[in-house]
């Protein structure tokens, strides 16, 4: 038995690619920090529509940069859906609301674990 996601992956390559119009997030040459409930906490520096840097800023992993690659698609005004993938084969989505300052994430980890979490955006020096 097929499953979704491999469905929507054969049905997504066997498919010609539209041509993404160009736009520029809110959110691009700005800083904000993010709280996870019960998770991690970062300060997110969008570098321009392609690219971000996380800087992990509490925990044993504080300091720490991740450079990630991104690609974002609004979804409603101010509302963007970002998504990349890791090194590790981490699959990373999220929906962060510009106008109501809350972040979405969803992340399935290299061994199919799936962890979702809310976090509070904040706008940073």
């Amino acid at each position: 038995m097929r499953t979704l996601a491999t469905c929507f992956a054969a049905l997504m390559l066997s498919a010609p690619l539209a041509a993404a119009a160009e736009f520029t997030p809110v959110f691009v040459g700005k800083k904000y920090t993010v709280e996870y409930q019960g998770g991690p906490s970062f300060l997110l520096e969008f570098k321009s529509a392609t690219q971000l840097d996380a800087t992990f800023t509490a925990g044993p992993t504080k300091g720490q940069v991740l450079k990630i690659t991104y690609t974002a698609k609004e979804v409603a005004p101010s509302v963007y859906m970002l998504t990349w993938q890791e090194a590790d084969k981490s699959t990373v989505v999220h929906v962060d609301d510009f106008s109501r300052m809350v972040s979405y994430s969803n992340l399935t980890l290299p061994d199919g674990t799936f962890h979702n979490a809310v976090g509070r955006l904040a706008n940073a020096p």
